[in-house]
C-alpha cells in the first residue's frame, strides 16, 4: 500500500515519545491524517513538476504597484480558482513587460495546490 506518509509519523512518534499522550484511536487517526497530508504534498509536487513551470511564482508575491494597473480583487478572486471548476477561459492581456506569463504561473501554481478541490467535484 505504500504508506509513506503513515510510516514516517510513526517513526517520528516512537524517536519523540509524542504516542504516550494519544489514546489509541487518536494515534491511527493521527497516522491516518499524516498519510493524507503526505500524499496530497506529493502529488501538488507531482503535479508542479509536470507542469515545466518557466519559473517559481506566487499570488501572494504579485507587486500591485499603480503603474502595473492590476486590480487585487480580481486576482485574488481568481487565485480562488472557481473559473476552474465551473469551467471557464480567462485571458490575461496587458503591455510586454506587465507580467503576464509570472501571473498565469501564479494561478498555475495555486491551481496545483488546490487538486485536492477539483477531486471532491
Amino acid at each position: 500500500m505504500r504508506l509513506l506518509g503513515m510510516h514516517a509519523a510513526f517513526r517520528t512518534s516512537m524517536e519523540s515519545f509524542k504516542s504516550e499522550g494519544m489514546t489509541t484511536d487518536q494515534f491511527v487517526a493521527w497516522l491516518v491524517e499524516n498519510e493524507w497530508d503526505d500524499r496530497t504534498n506529493r502529488l501538488i509536487q507531482r503535479l508542479q513538476k509536470q507542469a515545466s513551470f518557466r519559473y517559481r511564482a506566487s499570488i501572494e508575491e504579485i507587486d500591485y504597484s499603480l503603474e502595473r494597473g492590476l486590480d487585487r480583487n480580481l486576482l485574488m478572486r481568481l487565485s480562488e480558482m472557481t473559473f476552474v471548476t465551473e469551467p471557464r477561459d480567462i485571458f490575461i492581456t496587458g503591455s510586454a513587460g506587465t507580467g503576464k506569463s509570472y501571473i498565469a504561473t501564479a494561478l498555475g501554481y495555486r491551481a496545483c495546490q488546490k487538486v485536492t478541490m477539483f477531486a471532491s467535484d
